[in-house]
């Protein structure tokens, strides 16, 4: 935002329909003033301009610009994107947010807000700045510019040179064992896509507004300072590593050898695919949810910054009002989003805040260069007890930093100041190999960060944790908190791209809400059945970050071997499952599935899948510990493994099943196994990741969320998908929404059967 006093002299009213162009004016020099003016214009009408996208950045460093004669200020990040662009004999005409919008003015925000669509749409273009460059960016878009050449560029040595060249330190002891072999090729690898990697995890790839943005574009270019790369090079460069990379077809899981954090940018290509395509059709609930993660400067953006893309947002009628708190605005979406779709979908989406711990949100440094900031690249190191020391990398002890100091190469303990030329690491000590995952990892106290300028810093402050106390804006208990996020968050049990055929009807298929008046404007009153309670709880399962992206089997997952226990033990009152000619073994393997009911239902010959993931004699090879190093034989091993996995797995399965495929039919048998097996281990890890599993007083199993507790109420509301979880809120007749649940046996309007429909009762949620 510019000076309030000028804001008047340089912002008119706009009707509605139109909006500012941002005419930059020309400068022969990238330190010249910046200079510009705003001029109206009906989107109705043809314009030729560019549109960007950025992230903002601190508000508290400015920086002037002359904008229609008057003084004004931005923000440094833009301050730099303007500088970049600017031609030098030329206007160039934009659309910013920061400017073209009058930021002072709420009205004229949530007006604007509504356009924000048509207006990405219409431009030539959208520009995708990522800050500037840094040697790091540098050589990341190097690679994507040169696959050849990329990589460790200019600029890229000239860094190393200035550390005392630690990427080529002992370059004659890297082949001296296979591991250190192994080691060698995991580095060269780090060494030409790392800094491409930490280009991929720059903050605006995580900010809300771009799904929008880059998804309604008809044309997307990336510029990192004066270096400029289409939005398609980068989706290119990521999907093909080679010349050194490992591919599988698409029914193997193994791992390539270099792995690029590019969901982000993959995801945003495949909804402008899909919306290029006229094939593009999202739910605000599915929107919200899937990107609840991506961050905004204001709170109240989680909501409208989706408003464009979402195929039922004009139904809904959210109107964007910038004076209402985050909260109301929240609780508002929520109830809009019941009375225009009369179910409680929005419901399913309430998840609990979990304070994350710093473990729990491991950094990561991709540069090669930056990595060896952190370690000793001259330690002597034993790959194997009993094998011939070599020297190589060795993490240095917390806060010790390799740094230049008025021009001499040494290291720097952060916590006392102390900087000196020699190594911190005694000499004398040895050292075990570290894998290419540890080596990555940040150490403990060490902060990565960005800058407003988009380039990576790091802030040794070991007394300040990642860990989130609260959250920051305080909703109702039933309203789903967009402003949160957490790696521990399940799945939803909705199916989203089949709205039309929901998988579970818990209420049965023609219920609708039960809405009853509440004078207290943050409560919900809702009709339903009180079924049934909690009353033995497993554990829940929160798998580790694996190799694969989905576990091969069971194998090693105590938690759920747990589960398996819990769901079979016959209860003292009798089974419930029983009395319909199913058995528990059955609710169990399909409690695992999050199984539909009757017709959706699993065809019986699943069990055998659900069997060969349970893995009772052990086919599954050991997975691979990514932070255990390897010789060369050792990964090639592995690899040739992952990519066999299917054949054990097969084999297991003709026993189970007694199959006799014949030779004919024998590969096409092998392959419908494996992608039947797939899908189930896949919807096996997605129900299951982050719930904990339970069973009724009245014996029914089900899968709750990972903050379930012995003693909450299995509820059965009107208008709802699933059954939910209330508790009663201590004291009073209130009760807080603890999530969404699945219970074998009532998915499909069972509940409303057993209950009869004169049981219902009212739950006052708040």
């Amino acid at each position: 935002m510019g000076d309030v006093e000028n804001t008047s002299k340089i912002y008119g009213a706009l009707q509605q329909g139109m909006t500012r162009l941002l005419v930059l004016r020309p400068a022969i020099s990238s330190s010249h003033p910046l200079k510009a003016d705003l001029i109206p214009i009906n989107l109705h009408a043809a314009s030729t301009y560019e549109a960007l996208s950025y992230t903002w950045g601190d508000e508290t460093i400015r920086k002037p610009i002359t904008l229609c004669r008057q003084p004004f200020s931005i923000r440094e990040n833009l301050d730099a994107a303007l500088r970049s662009l600017r031609y030098s004999f030329k206007d160039r005409v934009l659309w910013i947010d920061a400017i073209c919008i009058n930021q002072s003015d709420e009205a004229e925000k949530s007006q604007q807000v509504l356009q924000m669509k048509n207006i990405y749409e219409k431009a030539r273009q959208v520009i995708i700045w990522l800050g500037e460059l840094g040697d790091g960016g540098r050589a990341g878009l190097q690679l994507v510019k040169n696959p050849i050449l990329g990589g460790m560029g200019s600029s890229s040595w000239k860094q190393n040179r200035e550390l005392g060249d630690p990427v080529l330190q002992n370059f004659s002891s890297s082949w001296s064992s296979s591991i250190a072999i192994q080691r060698t090729a995991e580095n060269s690898l780090e060494s030409q896509y790392g800094y491409l990697s930490e280009i991929l995890e720059r903050p605006w790839w995580t900010r809300a507004w771009i799904i929008q943005e880059v998804t309604v574009a008809s044309k997307a270019v990336v510029r990192c300072g004066p270096d400029e790369v289409s939005f398609k090079q980068i989706l290119e460069r990521v999907r093909k590593p080679e010349p050194i990379d490992v591919k599988f077809d698409e029914d193997n899981d193994a791992p390539s050898q270099y792995q690029f954090p590019d969901g982000d940018a993959s995801l945003l290509h495949e909804l402008h695919t899909q919306w290029q395509a006229r094939t593009f059709k999202k739910s605000l609930y599915e929107l919200l949810y899937a990107f609840r993660r991506y961050g905004c400067t204001n709170p109240r953006d989680r909501v409208y910054a989706f408003l464009g893309l979402a195929s039922d947002a004009e139904s809904v009628g959210i109107i964007p009002n910038y004076d209402a708190s985050p909260s109301d605005v929240y609780t508002s979406f929520a109830k809009a989003m019941i009375a225009s779709h009369q179910h409680l979908q929005i419901l399913n989406l309430k998840r609990e805040f979990y304070t994350d711990k710093p473990s729990d949100m491991p950094s990561k440094v991709y540069g090669l260069i930056d990595q060896s900031k952190f370690h000793d690249t001259d330690a002597t190191i034993v790959d194997k007890p009993g094998t011939k020391p070599r020297k190589g990398w060795a993490q240095l002890p917390n806060g010790w930093q390799r740094s230049v100091r008025d021009g001499k190469i040494g290291f720097v303990d952060h916590g006392s100041g102390i900087f000196q030329i020699s190594s911190p690491l005694d000499k004398g000590d040895i050292f075990s190999t570290q894998s290419i995952n540890r080596q990555r990892m940040l150490p403990p106290g060490w902060i990565k960060s960005w800058d407003n300028l988009g380039r990576t810093k790091f802030l040794y402050a070991p007394d300040q944790t990642l860990e989130s106390k609260e959250p920051r804006i305080r909703v109702p208990i039933w309203v789903p908190n967009w402003d949160q996020y957490s790696i521990k968050d399940p799945e939803p049990l909705l199916n989203w791209p089949n709205e039309g055929q929901p998988q579970f009807w818990a209420c049965g298929k023609s219920s609708t809400v039960q809405l009853e008046s509440d004078p207290r404007s943050h409560a919900l009153r809702l009709k339903g059945i009180n079924f049934d309670e909690i009353e033995l709880l497993t554990p829940a399962w929160h798998p580790e970050a694996s190799a694969y992206p989905y576990p091969p089997s069971r194998k090693g997952q105590l938690v759920l071997e747990m589960w398996e226990g819990l769901a079979l033990q016959q209860p003292a009152i009798g089974c419930p499952y029983q009395a319909r000619g199913a058995s528990r073994e059955e609710a169990m393997w399909r409690t695992h599935l999050a199984d539909p009911p009757h017709e959706l239902a699993a065809p019986a010959t699943d069990r055998a899948y659900f069997d060969v993931w349970r893995d009772r004699i052990g086919w599954c090879p050991e997975v691979p510990d990514p932070d255990v190093p390897t010789t060369v034989w050792e990964r090639a091993t592995a690899m040739v493994n992952a990519k066999n996995l299917g054949q054990p797995a097969y084999k297991y399965f003709l026993d189970l099943t007694q199959d006799e495929p014949g030779f004919r039919n024998m590969f096409a048998h092998e392959r419908a196994f494996r992608q039947t097996y797939r899908r189930v281990r896949e919807r096996i890890y997605r129900v299951c990741r982050n719930r904990a599993l339970f069973v009724t007083a009245r014996g029914y199993v089900g899968l709750a969320p990972w903050n379930v507790e012995v003693g909450d109420r299995v509820c059965v509301l009107y208008g709802g998908a699933t059954p939910f979880l209330l508790r009663r809120v201590e004291g009073k007749d209130d009760f807080g929404l603890v999530g969404e649940c699945y219970v074998y046996g009532i998915m499909g309007g069972e509940a409303l059967q057993l209950r009869g429909g004169n049981s219902s009762t009212t739950f006052n949620l708040v």
